[in-house]
């Protein structure tokens, strides 16, 4: 029974800490917040989590490797290579930083937020990069292949995401988005011949 409670305490957590991400921001929510909404104790949240942080992340890690599983999904579904790259750019720089009224802008403000001490880990960062790789490297004839080198492109590509993700945050959607994918595409797909597949 005891680990019973301990599941649907740390859900009522992570349940909490969702809705008011969600709503308000990281920034704008504190671990009371949390714990209130949640009808639990600030010493029930530290019983599981460290920090603000570490509860942000065990929230947003398997929401963004949703995303990124659905992402290689969608684009496994695609014929044309540069239709996938498109495909692949719209949703980094459109669809997933619009999802959940911009919950990836959470991850945004914890990371430039975040005290020296408390913990961060790039293992997301690291295995989102890899994972957009391998859906480029399909995505992509073997011509286009050197823009993969050292996976450049994908670090772009997050770059950018991330600057995305700001703008929308901001200022909502990029009015500029179309013709950024456009653009990218074309330079990508640019020494590939036309009968390339």
């Amino acid at each position: 029974m005891a680990q019973v409670k301990k599941t649907m305490v740390r859900d009522a957590i992570l349940e909490s800490a969702t809705e008011l991400f969600t709503e308000h921001g990281y920034a704008n929510t504190t671990l009371a917040d949390i714990a209130r909404n949640a009808a639990i104790t600030m010493s029930n949240i530290y019983n599981y989590y460290d920090s603000k942080i570490d509860v942000l992340f065990a929230i947003y890690e398997p929401w963004f490797d949703e995303r990124m599983d659905y992402l290689e999904r969608e684009t496994k579904k695609i014929e044309d290579p540069k239709e996938r790259m498109r495909f692949l750019l719209k949703y980094m720089f459109s669809d997933l930083p619009a999802d959940s009224n911009c919950f990836a802008n959470n991850y945004m403000q914890a990371i430039v937020t975040r005290k020296s001490d408390e913990n961060y880990s790039r293992d997301l960062l690291l295995r989102s990069e890899k994972k957009i790789s391998n859906v480029i490297r399909k995505a992509v004839p073997e011509s286009a292949q050197a823009v993969l080198a050292d996976n450049i492109l994908t670090h772009f590509l997050f770059m950018a995401h991330d600057g995305f993700i700001i703008n929308y945050a901001l200022n909502g959607p990029s009015r500029r988005v179309d013709a950024i994918v456009e653009f990218l595409s074309d330079l990508i797909f640019e020494n590939v011949p036309t009968n390339a597949s």
